[in-house]
């Protein structure tokens, strides 16, 4: 299994969005958007952020030149 890392992480004022994205002509955007979502926590690539900033997570997700998103507040 590949380690993984971080798509992106957007950092604004006190805020950090942590950005996960998947690419699936063969999958439904739900599934790639909940897949992504499970990755950012699975891999908890939100922790270097949680002591400097409030962590909001975006999982984004492309089939067949569709695309769509989820927001998610991260509470701790």
């Amino acid at each position: 299994m590949a380690k993984g890392r971080i798509d992106g992480a957007i950092t604004i004022e006190d805020t950090a969005v942590i950005v996960e994205v998947k690419f699936d002509d063969n999958e439904s955007l739900e599934k790639l958007i909940k897949t992504g979502l499970k990755q950012i926590h699975a891999k908890k690539y939100y922790e270097k952020f949680i002591k400097d900033y409030k962590v909001n997570l975006l999982g984004i997700a492309i089939s067949n030149k569709e695309i769509d998103c989820r927001f998610e507040k991260l509470n701790y």
